[in-house]
């Protein structure tokens, strides 16, 4: 299970993997991929808070 803390961390992940891409989606998707567990709907409320 997946806390918030987790949530936390994943999210600033996605977000640096972006800004250091400098465009290049193939970085994102694979973080994202590798990350499919936190792709629910708890991360969903997480964000809207």
């Amino acid at each position: 299970m997946t806390n918030q803390k987790e949530y936390f961390n994943f999210l600033r992940q996605v977000l640096q993997a972006t800004a250091e891409s400098k465009g290049n989606p193939e970085v994102v998707y694979q973080l994202l991929q590798a990350n499919l567990d936190k792709l629910d709907d708890k991360f969903a409320q997480f964000l809207r808070r």
